[in-house]
């Protein structure tokens, strides 16, 4: 045991609970790993494009108001053929605002 005085804390001969310069080093790391993990994802993020978003590719997305602020109605394929068919079968704000839609999708009319 140390030779401290009674009582006294911590003892005088007992080193500090103080991280070494290893215990530092792999600090700094573990922090400079996670700051660049979380800009990478971050950069991820901002560059992928949002597919729902917007109609393409045989996908059609229109965005509807509801009684709950709104709604995204997402088709592709098959689907998609179905509601674009249906938009200009009818005359119904719907359909109009489908419409467009179908045609950035390349499912227009004919």
């Amino acid at each position: 045991m140390g030779t401290s005085t009674p009582g006294s804390w911590p003892p005088a001969d007992r080193e500090q609970d103080s991280p070494t310069g290893g215990a530092d080093r792999r600090i700094t790391w573990a922090i400079v790993l996670t700051i660049s993990l979380m800009i990478a994802a971050t950069t991820c993020l901002l560059v992928t494009p949002d597919t729902v978003s917007s109609s393409g590719n045989g996908c059609v997305t229109v965005m509807i108001a509801s009684s709950t602020g709104g709604a995204i109605e997402h088709e592709c394929g098959e689907k998609a053929r179905v509601l674009c068919r249906s938009a200009y079968a009818s005359d119904d704000k719907l359909s109009r605002l489908t419409r467009p839609q179908c045609v950035l999708a390349g499912l227009g009319p004919g």
